[in-house]
């Protein structure tokens, strides 16, 4: 595995000497939610085709709909091997505050610098629609947050996803950027709607 998200896990494989990544959609066990799974994949199949050959996004090499579990072939880009979380990097301390401003204080020195990079949208479910609610349940046991709080609530207690909860997990990175850089207050009002415990009630 190189990775997993709120969609589903992500796997290395080979095609025709091409490193691809192979994503499982996550379902639950229902016929309804497996279609609902299955639409889903095609669209995104189908969303990202109709963009073209594009330098910046992944060539989709095939999709598996027929059988389970249901699958998106896409080229492999990133290194070989898996994937660090933002948590386990602020666990293993291999990211200290003093590194993040300095890295932010480069980048507001150095506008260009973003164009030494060619970065790729990898990101399974890049199709949705912003506004959609729908919440995805996910298999395995239960996240911990080990004390941290960037993750929704719905996400620690049932492993339920969806663009709101992402939202949270946004409005309280905002939250302890602001409070380290000193403009809190300014974003106060976005922090607090952002971070409300119904998901419905976040912006999107």
């Amino acid at each position: 595995s190189v990775g997993s998200g709120s969609f589903g896990q992500c796997f290395l494989g080979r095609y025709r000497g091409i490193d691809v990544t192979v994503n499982q959609m996550t379902h639950n066990e229902t016929s309804e939610d497996e279609e609902r799974a299955r639409r889903d994949l095609l669209h995104e199949a189908k969303v990202v085709s109709a963009l073209g050959d594009h330098p910046h996004l992944p060539m989709i090499f095939g999709v598996v709909t027929k059988a389970s579990p249901l699958c998106l072939v896409t080229q492999f880009h990133g290194v070989q091997q898996e994937s660090v979380t933002l948590h386990q990097a602020a666990d293993n301390n291999a990211v200290t505050k003093a590194n993040c401003i300095s890295i932010f204080k480069k980048i507001c020195k150095r506008p260009s610098a973003t164009g030494e990079f060619s970065p790729v949208l990898i990101d399974f479910g890049k199709s949705l629609k912003v506004s959609s609610v729908t919440l995805y349940r996910g298999n395995g046991t239960v996240m911990k947050c080990k004390g941290k709080s960037y993750l929704a609530p719905e996400v620690v207690s049932e492993r339920l996803y969806s663009v709101a909860s992402d939202i949270f997990s946004l409005g309280r990175m905002l939250k302890a950027i602001s409070s380290l850089l000193g403009f809190y207050e300014r974003v106060r009002e976005l922090v607090k709607m952002s971070t409300r415990d119904k998901p419905s009630e976040r912006p999107s």
